[in-house]
């Protein structure tokens, strides 16, 4: 939510957008706030606000959340696009972190002009992904309800479509 000031700061920085299933993240932050009660007495769980934020801060947290990540991955892909060319940046999904982590870090060295030789990972395999537990633990009439909010952006960014998942 910085983008701007940063890249005024550092003309010549590279930025790595990493982006997660928007119901994971959901459900994410919700746990978090309910297991953090002093999270509880802010808006968003005292989580970044998106743009527009106020507009939404009386609605259950699940629908916050909703519009929060939906705000604040739209306002990161809008930003980047607009002051940072091309070259200078990157969009990588945690699921593609997870599934092949060694392959993502040689992109990630290559694309920030680091050796990847000397990297000192002991990565050999896949990472376990945390993104089902929304699947269980997001009642399915509260998903119905915040489905509509990210399932745009899902469907955009190449998941499966939340309004069509069967819960």
């Amino acid at each position: 939510l910085r983008i701007r000031l940063l890249k005024k700061i550092f003309p010549d920085a590279r930025f790595i957008h990493l982006i997660r299933d928007g119901r994971a993240v959901v459900f994410s932050n919700y746990a978090q706030t309910l297991r953090d009660p002093h999270r509880m007495l802010f808006p968003f769980g005292w989580f970044p606000k998106p743009p527009g934020w106020r507009n939404h801060r009386d609605l259950p947290w699940l629908d916050q959340f909703a519009h929060q990540w939906v705000g604040v991955v739209e306002n990161i892909r809008e930003c980047l696009a607009d002051v940072v060319p091309e070259r200078d940046r990157v969009e990588i999904r945690y699921e593609d972190f997870c599934d092949a982590p060694r392959e993502t870090l040689r992109r990630l060295d290559e694309f920030c002009g680091f050796d990847n030789d000397l990297r000192q990972t002991a990565v050999t395999g896949k990472l376990e992904a945390s993104n089902g537990k929304w699947r269980t633990d997001i009642p399915p009439e509260d998903m119905a309800r915040i489905a509509p909010i990210i399932s745009p952006l899902l469907a955009e960014l190449g998941y499966e479509d939340a309004a069509s998942e069967k819960i």
